[in-house]
C-alpha cells in the first residue's frame, strides 16, 4: 500500500503540471473546465480520437462525480452493493494521500 501512495502523489503533481501548461497555451481554457478538460484530452491523451461536438455530447452527460456522489450514497444505504474489501483499502490509501496533500499543500 506504501507505494500506491507514492504513485498517487506522482500521479496528483504530474496531472497538476499537465493542466498548468494546458491554462499557459490556451488562454480560452482558465474560463471554461470543459475547454480545460478537451485541450487535456487533446495535449495528453492523443490515443483518444473525439471531435470536440463528440466531446460536447460526451461532457452534457452527469459528470464523473456527479455519478461517483451518487454511488457513495447508494453504498451508504445499501452496504451490499459496496465494492471488494480490496477496492475500499485502495481507495482510502489514495483518499488519505491527497488529503496529506493538501494539508501540506504540495498540490
Amino acid at each position: 500500500m506504501e507505494n500506491y501512495g507514492t504513485n498517487v502523489v506522482k500521479s496528483v503533481l504530474s496531472v497538476k503540471q499537465k493542466v498548468k501548461k494546458v491554462l499557459e497555451k490556451y488562454p480560452s481554457t482558465r474560463g471554461d473546465y470543459r475547454l480545460l478538460y478537451y485541450y487535456y484530452i487533446k495535449e495528453y491523451c492523443p490515443h483518444l480520437t473525439i471531435t470536440f461536438r463528440e466531446f460536447v455530447d460526451l461532457f452534457n452527460q452527469p459528470s464523473p462525480e456527479s455519478i461517483s456522489r451518487c454511488a457513495r450514497k447508494i453504498f451508504e444505504e445499501e452496504p451490499s452493493l459496496l465494492p471488494t474489501e480490496k477496492t475500499q483499502k485502495k481507495r482510502y490509501v489514495r483518499q488519505l494521500v491527497l488529503s496529506e496533500l493538501l494539508v501540506n499543500e504540495v498540490v
